[in-house]
């Protein structure tokens, strides 16, 4: 059993103080267990069942977090303070520097439990003595819901007021004994941990890149904190201004975090390099670095990225210029994996290939490989001779023209990246030379690379590195617990067109091609311009060498950076660099999203931020003569949209296809540009439902474009107000419809209406309904409820129980009534795109909504289309023998406006 010791607070100054400390603290993470909480402590036995679950469980070597707050106020040291921890990834660091995370014992989300005066003292105790010890200061703190979309550490936790506490706390005293005695003061305590903490005990691979949201069962909030919080802090913003051109879809982005136009790309090259290179004279050349993130990335992580490794390339002499394209990939196939039906977690070895091979079918089944397709075309677009690549290609050349030999061109692409390098080299013209390339874990396909790229080795690109990881590396990777390979291992079973396509990355494809291995002189013959680095390893004849034990790791693997750095600025025999200490660790990134009506703040607790601002700008009337949407001078805002389904009801039949509808939706529209939160199916209750629609859209601001997209059952009951003309009220049925609570677990055409007179003006909001009746959620007319669907397909409605009108008659008679003209159309807010007719059943079968399965591929290729045209688009999708008519139901001055996307 591994041994825990407690110390109380003086204890612990004095043990930070005198710690023999070999890793450089940037901040401190600050976690709740949720599981145990507070009422489960007893003492040591918590603590060792936490590490029994961290071990036995999860398979890693040791506990996560180095410090736990138990409630009594007791410290327990954990984990050794020279490892990184596991608290959530890409946020962990590594040997050099990172944070030093704390878990607090207890479940703090709103209505929970309370952090004891103890605690809250311990915490603090514990937070300012590692800040102080390492100059840092108060707000070196982050939360673990700003890593993840967890609630950790709970709701009911105010970051500022946190900020505010740790400045004005003052340390116990800490006397000045030995270090040895300081921790064998504490009654019964021994020296044991501090020598269990040898600063020279290598960590462990297992927990070097684990993530913390693995350990306990977490509450997640339901909400991506990029959807509401999608600002980063202005000073990342400001120091990357001239070292990014943000794409979408291969074309200069117009939306997003952060926008590039043809005019940001000139300040770059008419402006900023000429001084830069005037600045270097005859002391040095200008060296710009061209860098392509990899696939599996989203905006907000590819800036934060680039940010990371901005200080590194500039304190080395290179002039870093990155490529942003918005691929997210990563989010899609977890997403994808995990609403799979019938997966289970891959085990290692034994039945591994096989189970890996049946999630392989599955994402193939749920249309990945499509994903993977639209997001290599995205990459070729940026080349092409209108995309925002080949703009940057023009004034590279004409650069290179004016200036000579005082500058030189490197390129650098992670992953994915290589493709995009790879039809970048073909816009920059035959007179462009690339001094070095290097490709970090390239995904690119060998017939793609050697068609367009391995030509120009040794000519055009007079320096080539691949760095990518060994085959026992590659098959020791995971891309979620559900497939125990690596992402390189996906792309070649799953995500290309078809099965087993070599990719460049991967060592059989490398040394299984006789091309390939002559050109990185992998046939024992002479060494040439190109080279494969493996990681782990090294070669000292180039001076490279990589240690990523991920295919997401070599963005941020020491050895990988400071080789490429090597490579660029010729310094391959072991001449100083200033190295990389990368820890994406970031201060300030997540501003507060807009305000919201008061009335709102109690449901917020999957917005905390939000609960905390100001009034909310007067939503728009209903009776307004128009939609709202923004009109051709209002100003561009976020795209952003909210999904979610439900095939797993608790108290009521199910269905088949509507998790793998999100995982359609949810692709889609990050394809083309959105921000994508889903509700968890199992938190999708009603309540649920109606507080994160009314927060989605009441945090709106003006020109942002919505989506909202639900896919599960619908049902009808008789109108009792008459607000439906004498027609039936709509409702869409929550996971816990029916329950026998009696709240009956419905979200009413009368709540979805009240949370869209939140949007504010100037913003838009448009809905994709796939369930019976959908096309009144927004206030239509209903006809009687529909027939029975055929043998052998499942229908999107639930005919109301007894239970399920007696709770639908209570929330009609405590809703607040609103005047407002129904049987009309005019003066809607909003736009919806339904299933079905009003008569009609909404269908599912194979796995999706049949209304999903011919909308989704629509998306891409919106853009250009108004509501209408869209509409008849659906409507030819589905045939002339079509068994349901896909609606729209908006203000008829909508009908020929463009799509609000």
């Amino acid at each position: 059993m591994r041994s825990f010791q407690s110390v109380d607070a003086a204890a612990f100054v004095r043990l930070i103080r005198d710690f023999p400390w070999t890793r450089r603290i940037v901040e401190v993470h600050l976690h709740h267990t949720w599981r145990p909480r507070q009422a489960d402590y007893r003492g040591l036995p918590t603590i060792e069942a936490m590490w029994r679950h961290h071990t036995q469980v999860n398979g890693w070597s040791d506990i996560a977090q180095h410090a736990s707050i138990a409630p009594d106020g007791t410290i327990w040291i954990g984990r050794n303070f020279n490892w990184s921890p596991a608290s959530a990834s890409g946020f962990n660091g590594n040997s050099k520097a990172g944070p030093f995370m704390i878990e607090m014992i207890g479940d703090f989300d709103k209505g929970r439990e309370t952090i004891s005066a103890a605690q809250k003292d311990a915490a603090l105790t514990v937070i300012k003595a590692v800040q102080q010890h390492f100059g840092l200061e108060a707000k070196a703190l982050r939360f673990h819901n700003e890593m993840s979309t967890k609630s950790c550490p709970g709701t009911s936790q105010d970051k500022g007021q946190w900020i505010q506490a740790i400045a004005a706390f003052a340390l116990p005293d800490a006397p000045a004994e030995t270090r040895r005695d300081a921790f064998t003061a504490q009654g019964g305590g021994s020296y044991a941990m501090i020598d269990k903490m040898d600063p020279r005990a290598p960590q462990t691979d297992d927990l070097a890149a684990a993530d913390h949201p693995l350990e306990w069962p977490e509450v997640a909030d339901g909400a991506s904190r990029d959807l509401f919080s999608p600002a980063l802090d202005p000073g990342i913003v400001e120091a990357l201004s001239d070292h990014i051109v943000n794409l979408t879809q291969g074309r200069f982005s117009s939306g997003g975090i952060v926008q590039t136009d043809a005019g940001d790309v000139d300040r770059v090259f008419d402006e900023v390099l000429p001084r830069e290179i005037a600045a270097a004279g005859d002391a040095g050349k200008v060296r710009l670095l061209l860098y392509a993130h990899g696939g599996l990335t989203s905006e907000k992580s590819a800036l934060l990225g680039a940010y990371d490794q901005l200080r590194f390339w500039q304190a080395n002499g290179v002039y870093p210029l990155f490529f942003i394209w918005e691929t997210g990939l990563a989010e899609t196939l977890k997403q994808m994996l995990l609403g799979a039906r019938g997966l289970q977690e891959a085990p290692r070895g034994g039945l591994a290939d096989w189970m890996d091979d049946r999630v392989e079918d599955t994402v193939r089944f749920l249309g990945a490989d499509k994903i993977w397709s639209g997001m290599k075309r995205s990459a070729e677009r940026a080349s092409a001779p209108d995309g925002g690549a080949a703009y940057v290609a023009q004034k590279i050349a004409k650069l290179l023209d004016d200036h000579g030999d005082a500058i030189e061109l490197h390129l650098a692409g992670h992953s994915a990246g290589s493709i995009f390098h790879t039809y970048l080299l073909g816009a920059f013209g035959p007179d462009v030379v690339v001094e070095t390339a290097h490709f970090l874990a390239p995904a690119i396909t060998s017939d793609l690379f050697q068609e367009r790229f391995a030509p120009a080795v040794g000519q055009q690109v007079r320096d080539l590195t691949v760095y990518t990881m060994t085959k026992a590396r590659e098959r020791a990777d995971t891309v979620t617990p559900l497939y125990r390979k690596s992402l390189l291992y996906m792309i070649y079973g799953a995500l290309e067109p078809e099965r087993d396509v070599d990719i460049l990355g991967l060592e059989v494809s490398l040394r299984g091609d006789a091309a390939l291995r002559r050109l990185f002189a992998l046939d024992g013959g002479p060494g040439r311009a190109a080279r494969v680095i493996w990681s782990p390893g090294s070669d000292a004849g180039s001076g490279s060498a990589s240690d990523s034990t991920s295919h997401g790791g070599f963005d941020n693997d020491a050895a990988t950076l400071e080789s490429v750095c090597r490579r660029i600025t010729d310094r391959v025999n072991g001449e100083a660099i200033s190295p990389y200490v990368g820890t994406r660790a970031f201060e300030g990134l997540w501003d507060a999203p807009p305000a919201l009506p008061e009335h709102l703040r109690p449901y917020l607790s999957a917005f905390p931020a939000a609960a905390a601002a100001g009034p909310a700008p007067s939503a728009p009337s209903s009776s307004a003569s128009s939609p709202a949407q923004p009109s051709a001078s209002a100003p561009v805002g976020m795209r952003k949209a909210l999904c979610f389904g439900i095939d797993n009801y608790r108290h009521i039949s199910g269905l088949r296809g509507c998790l793998n509808d999100v995982a359609r939706w949810s692709a889609a529209l990050k394809g083309i540009g959105f921000q994508v939160s889903t509700i968890p199916e199992q938190e999708a209750t009603s309540e649920t439902i109606i507080a994160q629609l009314s927060a989605f859209i009441g945090s709106a601001a003006a020109g942002d474009r919505l989506v909202v997209q639900y896919a599960g059952h619908g049902t009808l009951f008789p109108d009792a107000d008459g607000d439906e003309g004498g027609k039936d009220d709509s409702a869409i049925c929550a996971v816990d419809c029916n329950n026998p609570g009696g709240t009956g677990g419905l979200v009413l055409d009368d709540a979805i209406y009240r949370a869209v007179q939140l949007l504010p003006p100037g913003a838009s909001v448009t809905f994709f309904m796939d369930c019976c009746h959908s096309g009144t959620v927004m206030r239509a007319l209903l006809a009687p409820p529909p027939p029975a669907p055929e043998p052998g397909v499942l229908a999107r409605y639930v005919e109301p129980t007894p239970g399920m009108i007696a709770a639908w008659k209570a929330a009609k008679a405590t809703a607040p009534q609103q005047s407002r003209a129904l049987t009309a159309q005019a003066g809607l807010i909003g736009i919806q795109f339904s299933a079905c007719q009003d008569q009609q059943v909404a269908f599912e079968s194979n796995g999706s909504g049949d209304f999903t399965i011919r909308a989704v591929p629509l998306l891409a290729r919106a853009s250009g289309l108004t509501n209408r045209e869209f509409h008849d688009a659906l409507i030819k999708a589905f045939g002339a023998q079509a068994r349901q008519i896909p609606n729209l139901y908006c203000d008829p001055a909508a009908f020929d406006q463009p799509m609000a996307l």
